[in-house]
Parts: C-alpha cells; structure tokens; sequence
C-alpha cells in the first residue's frame, strides 16, 4: 500500500513537472537559452582552449587533444555537425595572443549563459527576489570560472587513467593477453562511468548554485539523475527523426545543420528546465510530509 501511494506520488510529481514547465514559460525560455548556448559555445571553448593549452605546455599533458577527441566522439556530437569545423579549428589551433587581448569580452559573453539559466531557475524555484544585475553577473562569471575548473580536472582524469594503465602495462608483464583484452575493457566502462559521475557533478552544480536561493545539494540530485537519463534518451529520438525524417532539410537547405543545432539545444534547455521543476515539487513534498 505504501509502495504503491509512492508510485502515485511520484506520477503526479513528473505530470505537475510538465505543467508548471508550461505555466512559468519553459517552453519560451527554453528558447532564449538555446540562442545564448549558440552564442556562448565559441567564447567558451576559445577561452577554456587557451587555458588548457597553457596547462598543457606547463605539465606536457595532451589535454587540448583529449578535449577535441571528447567533443568528437561525443554521443551528441552528430548533432551540431555543422559547429564541428570551427569547434575543432579552435581546440587545434587556439588563438595564442587570446589571454591578453579578448579576455574580458570572451568572458562576458560565455558566462551570458550562466546568467540565462540563473534566470528560468529563479522561476522554477519560485525565487520572488533576485539580487540585481550586476551583482547577478557577476556571480555569472565566477560561476563559469568554477565550470572551467571542473571541466579541466574531468579532462585530467580522463587522461591520467589510461596513462596509468600503459605504465602498469609497461612495467608490469601480463603474459595473457586476455586478461590484458578484459582490462581494456572494464578502463573504457570506467572511463564512461567517469564521464557520467561529471556529468551528474556538473548539472547538479547548475542547479545548486545559480538559483538565488539555498538550497541541500541532496535534494538536486533527483532532478539531475531525470535530467542526465532524459538527455540520453531524447538524443537517441532525435538522431533516429534526424535520419529518417528528412523535413528539416527539405525546409531550411543549406542552414539545416544550424537549425538541428539549435533544436538540439532547444529541447536540451527545455529537459534542464523541466528537471528544475522536477526538483522543486520533490523538495515540497518531502516539506510537507516532514
């Protein structure tokens, strides 16, 4: 009886998610966040670009080619196809003199997006009261400073695993080669895992800091876990409309790849509010039953 008043429960948590995703103007916002992810991504990999090639020269680590394969190979990647040429002219040929001419522009418009997401979290959490503006910016911009901090450690991870492997490898004799077959295996299911667990990090830090209000970091998990799952699933739909579907072609021509993009991170913005809602009916309903 008290299994299924949770099933019930949670139901009315998901359904009530959508409907106030609707009411507070998601679908709207949603829109706003998708132009200002388009505007924001090269500000963004230009300037976390420069600062890892930097890293990269200090420490002799290959972090701006983990990141061009990570954006490569990205299950997302064949999404914003038409980006990837310029994506990868900036991650292999990042512009050298960047850090001490375009530093502060770079890092006004990539941080636009934090201040966007600020924006539709504040009415998800019911926020009356934001603090003004420029206080709020410039949250914005230490908030995408942290988000570079993070990246660059789950890149530095990502590389000091299989490094340590080939060490081990090296050092080590392994004289069968399938148990060498099966931990190549099990390193490239850590390394998703890895992967997955910054993923987690990352959207749960979006939804614990940029809201103007205080929150338990244990009480966004929820919402980021429904947030991560319906990412992958919506990107396996949107792949198999894309490929079997060819309207969005026929309509928009030579600016398919663009519009797919945008539509890409349209929906991805309107997951990320949903899950915003999802979070905020959750914690009410533990309010209430305490």
């Amino acid at each position: 009886m008290v299994r299924s008043t949770k099933i019930i429960t949670f139901i009315k948590i998901i359904y009530q998610s959508l409907i106030n995703t609707i009411n507070h103007d998601g679908i709207e916002h949603a829109g706003y966040l998708s132009f200002l992810l388009m505007l924001a991504i090269f500000p963004f990999l230009v300037f976390f670009t420069a600062i890892i090639g930097t890293l990269s020269s200090l420490v002799d680590i290959p972090l701006v080619t983990t990141l061009t394969n990570l954006i490569i190979n990205s299950p997302w990647a064949s999404f914003i196809d038409s980006l990837k040429p310029r994506i990868i002219e900036i991650t292999t040929l990042p512009p050298q003199s960047f850090l001490t001419i375009a530093i502060i522009s770079a890092i006004w418009t990539a941080s636009s997006i934090f201040e966007g997401i600020r924006t539709t979290l504040n009415r998800a959490y019911h926020v009356k009261n934001p603090p003004a503006y420029l206080l709020r910016r410039l949250f914005s911009i230490l908030e995408f400073i942290i988000v570079i901090i993070i990246l660059a450690v789950a890149i530095c991870t990502l590389i000091i695993i299989p490094a340590m492997w080939d060490f081990l490898e090296k050092h080590i004799v392994i004289p069968d080669a399938q148990i060498i077959s099966l931990i190549d295996k099990d390193l490239e299911v850590l390394r998703s895992t890895i992967l997955y667990l910054f993923s987690i990090v990352f959207v749960s830090y979006l939804y614990y800091s940029l809201p103007n209000k205080k929150q338990k970091f244990t009480k966004i998990l929820p919402g980021a876990v429904l947030v991560l799952f319906c990412w992958a699933a919506f990107s396996k739909i949107f792949k198999y409309y894309i490929s079997y579907f060819p309207q969005i072609n026929m309509i928009y021509g030579s600016i398919a790849g663009i519009i797919i993009s945008l539509l890409f991170f349209y929906f991805c913005s309107l997951i990320l509010i949903y899950g915003a809602e999802f979070n905020y009916l959750v914690e009410l309903e533990f309010k209430e039953k305490k």
